[in-house]
């Protein structure tokens, strides 16, 4: 896997592993403490970073296939 893959993967992955740290921590000390405007951008932006993390994956499966 080439570096510059490897390294938005990476990059991607901690960005995600924090946003859901964040929605773990806030349902288990006060459920309600995020609005659902707040966990609508969560959401958004969860699946933004998967997408990003899966269109880096396809990426460099056809460079190897290439």
């Amino acid at each position: 896997m080439r570096s510059e893959t490897r390294d938005l993967l990476n990059r991607k992955t901690l960005q995600l592993e924090a946003l859901l740290i964040v929605l773990e921590v806030a349902d288990e000390s006060a459920p309600n403490e995020l609005t659902p405007t707040a966990r609508t951008n969560f959401s958004w932006a969860m699946a933004d970073l998967m997408s990003d993390i899966r269109t880096a994956l396809n990426s460099e499966t056809e460079a190897r296939n290439g």
